[in-house]
C-alpha cells in the first residue's frame, strides 16, 4: 500500500516526514506566494530526508504557483 504525507515544510510536516516517511511520498503544493527561504527550506530538507531514509523517500511538488483542484488532480492520478 502507498502511504502519502502531506508536506507543508513546516515543523510538524517535516518531523511527520523523519517518522513515517521511509517508503512514503510527501507531496507539497505550491501556491507561488512562498518566500525565498521557504523554497530553499524545502530543498535542504528533501535533501536530508532522501538520505535520512537511505533514498527511500521522495517529495512530489505540485503547483508551480497555480495550485488549484483542477491542476493538482490530475499529477496525483500518476502517483
Amino acid at each position: 500500500m502507498k502511504r502519502f504525507i502531506s508536506f507543508s515544510g513546516g515543523v510538524e510536516s517535516t518531523t511527520m516526514c523523519l517518522l513515517y516517511g521511509k517508503g512514503a511520498t510527501a507531496i507539497w503544493c505550491d501556491t507561488g506566494a512562498e518566500h525565498k527561504e521557504m523554497y530553499n527550506r524545502i530543498d535542504k530538507v528533501e535533501e536530508y530526508l532522501k538520505e535520512y531514509h537511505k533514498g527511500d523517500f521522495s517529495l512530489v511538488r505540485i503547483g508551480g504557483g497555480n495550485c488549484t483542484r483542477n491542476n493538482y488532480i490530475p499529477a496525483l492520478r500518476s502517483l
